[in-house]
């Protein structure tokens, strides 16, 4: 707008240069000396420069409102391209691989039909005889084997290129089981001949070496015909198959239309429902591809993929029952966390900007959620808003001192807190539960310390633990099971009086858990007055023996660490100041051992603990 005033300001001006040069002062000609060679100069009388003046003003009022008109339309435009464009990228990202736990065959086919080659030349056996194929294993391995490779790199070239063009996404019925028989064939002899064929080593790439062009189309028909068989199948449970693609990788790189189909293939069985040692190729084949700077990966878009594949992970568990079963899906999810994890802390100024992002929008969610609890406390619990807080909790607690990703503890544990208080009700007491974990996280992992007592003992005073039993016979229910769900169980008898055991489970074993990471702390016996004096509260309130047995063996442990803290730490003088002196003492305590940690570390060998630790 202000180019555009100063352009009328300028026109005006010399509008009115040009209206002077025809009137004088009283509005009559003015002729100079002509002998001085002046020329004739008029000017505007003083009224009618005040209202050319005021016709000026309007004008430019009129344009400046009209400008304003203009821009506005300009901006409403502008903004609805905007959105636009906007849901066109969420639509693209929705489709490019990332968010979806199955990758649809048509997509995928979508996906790679700009790579097809169409050379007429590229010749492709239709049927290949047994004798046909151990003859080129022959050769392969032959070829592997011998020094004096030289001689038959003219014919190997043709035996490469009938071995990688015989791999057909159109003749495949059972991809797993004809994978199997590839493999047997070729599949471990392939990688080392290409890699000799091509003379690949740390300085020469294969895209570089110049036997390269000879084999490139045959090459890219195997990579694409191996990604659409593997698209077609649901879910694969090959071990073979993921590290055979790991040995392929490096000669995916000048097919840069096909890094993003791959990294689709190998995402979409990041995944618990693999089994353990294929979870672990998957994350080699993903580590192989994110450290590759060939690969052109949005990390953004990465991490929107994977959180939404955790998320999904979690919401599966809520279906599992036996505690084996829970205790081995956790497991793998714990790996794909960690996992998660790892990779983002080596990119530490795009995780930041990511981290910010998200904590910024949710942080908003849960203010207008606190204002109307009633109304928006879905929005937050819920697995989504679960997961992202328990990701960036771990990022943030696991960052190293200098790093930028530090600052976000303090806003995520804030967070976490409100969560807690938005429906301090009973039926969300296995969401607590969890939020209550990751604060524990938080403090184990950056060696700081929060206020988690009073949320644990907040529990104890409000749930009516003094039951009178009309079914003894009812189902036990593990404390593992309140970890799969963010709500309590459905109101039943039964339910109720399982549910009352877990819940005393979860406490117990959370009190112990962070009382034992705390163990060594010099400041161990003045942080738990509060909950030895909630724990004495309850004991003298619950009339249920089982409760009130296993509360006050908790805390006689609490007390006895207590004591055992005071003792040491009377030995020496320790200065609030000093932190270093502090530090050096309670490295020295800690291994040393205290006596509720080698408690905690006994329960944990009898399998006698519920919640890992």
């Amino acid at each position: 707008m202000n180019v555009y005033k100063k352009e009328f300001k300028r026109m005006a001006y010399i509008f009115s240069n040009r209206l002077n040069k025809n009137f004088d002062v009283g509005g009559a000609v003015r002729q100079s000396d002509t002998a001085s060679g002046a020329s004739y100069q008029y000017q505007l009388t003083a009224d009618r420069r005040r209202c050319f003046v005021l016709v000026l003003d309007t004008i430019h009022e009129v344009f400046t409102h009209c400008y304003f008109l203009f821009f506005c339309v300009i901006c409403v435009n502008n903004i609805s391209q905007m959105e636009t464009k906007m849901e066109t990228e969420i639509e693209k990202n929705m489709l490019s691989t990332y968010i979806e736990k199955r990758i649809e065959e048509s997509l995928f086919i979508k996906m790679l039909e700009n790579s097809e080659t169409t050379d007429v030349s590229v010749y492709v056996q239709e049927n290949l005889s047994k004798v046909t194929m151990k003859k080129w294993k022959t050769v392969l391995e032959q070829y592997t084997r011998d020094d004096q490779k030289t001689e038959r790199k003219c014919s190997l070239s043709k035996i490469i290129k009938c071995v990688l063009e015989s791999f057909q996404y159109n003749k495949i019925n059972n991809f797993q089981k004809f994978f199997d028989k590839y493999m047997d064939l070729f599949g471990e002899l392939l990688p080392q001949a290409l890699q000799n064929y091509l003379q690949v080593n740390d300085e020469v790439k294969p895209h570089k070496s110049e036997s390269f062009k000879t084999i490139e189309k045959s090459l890219k028909i195997y990579f694409i015909s191996l990604l659409k068989a593997a698209a077609k199948e649901d879910k694969l449970q090959s071990l073979d198959f993921f590290s055979h693609l790991l040995e392929m990788l490096p000669f995916v790189e000048s097919f840069s239309e096909l890094h993003e189909p791959i990294l689709c293939i190998v995402l979409a069985h990041w995944d618990v429902d693999s089994e353990f040692e294929i979870l672990l190729e998957v994350e080699k084949c993903l580590i192989a591809i994110l450290s590759n700077q060939k690969f052109n990966v949005d990390v953004e878009s990465l991490f929107e993929g994977m959180l939404v594949k955790y998320t999904k992970c979690k919401e599966l568990a809520s279906q599992l029952s036996t505690d084996e079963d829970i205790e081995s899906y956790f497991a793998l999810m714990k790996n794909m966390k960690n996992f998660m994890v790892q990779y983002f802390l080596l990119q530490t100024d795009i995780t930041y900007k990511i981290a910010f992002t998200h904590l910024l929008h949710m942080g908003k969610m849960i203010d207008e959620a606190h204002l109307q609890p009633a109304k928006h406390y879905q929005d937050i619990y819920n697995w989504a808003y679960i997961s992202k807080l328990e990701i960036f909790s771990e990022i943030a607690s696991k960052a190293q001192e200098p790093s930028t990703l530090r600052q976000l503890i303090d806003p995520v544990s804030q967070m976490i807190e409100k969560v807690i208080r938005l429906m301090p009700s009973v039926k969300f007491y296995p969401l607590r539960f969890h939020c209550i974990k990751m604060l524990i996280n938080i403090c184990k992992n950056a060696q700081v310390y929060f206020r988690i007592y009073p949320f644990l003992t907040e529990v104890l005073e409000k749930f009516d633990f003094n039951r009178t039993v009309k079914s003894p016979r009812w189902e036990p229910m593990s404390p593992w099971i309140l970890l799969t769900r963010l709500q309590s169980p459905s109101r039943h008898e039964d339910v109720e009086d399982a549910f009352r055991d877990a819940v005393v489970n979860v406490i117990y074993e959370l009190i112990l858990e962070f009382a034992q990471s705390q163990s060594h702390c010099c400041y161990f016996p003045d942080a738990a007055i509060h909950v030895l004096h909630k724990l004495q509260i309850f004991l003298d309130r619950c009339e249920t023996p089982l409760y009130t047995e296993k509360m006050k063996q908790l805390r006689d442990k609490i007390i006895e660490n207590c004591q055992f803290i005071v003792e040491n730490r009377s030995n020496v003088t320790l200065s609030l100041t000093d932190m270093h002196k502090i530090l050096s003492w309670e490295s020295h305590i800690k291994n040393s051992g205290t006596t509720l940690n080698a408690f905690a570390n006994q329960r944990i060998k009898k399998g006698k603990n519920y919640l890992p630790l």
